[in-house]
């Protein structure tokens, strides 16, 4: 029974990082406190800490004042090539 608990942890926590994916991808948001309410908005409860360990695990950047994705914070190779 405590395995199926953990399971519907993770499996919660996996939909709130897609969610929070998606929250960065689409909006510029600089506090995790209004991540925290635009995660409740979309259904995900989340905390503070939850959502610091998530942004941790996502691997997401703080670029000035807003957070960006790995594939976002970084230049492709390809624009290096342009400037060579």
């Amino acid at each position: 029974m405590h395995t199926h608990t953990q399971n519907n942890g993770a499996h919660a926590a996996a939909a709130r990082r897609e969610a929070l994916r998606r929250i960065i991808s689409r909006s510029p948001v600089g506090r995790q406190e209004d991540l925290v309410r635009l995660l409740d908005k979309a259904g995900h409860h989340a905390t503070q800490s939850s959502v610091s360990r998530d942004l941790r695990e996502l691997g997401v950047a703080k670029q000035g004042d807003r957070y960006v994705l790995p594939d976002e914070s970084t230049p492709a190779l390809d624009d290096f090539a342009a400037v060579a």
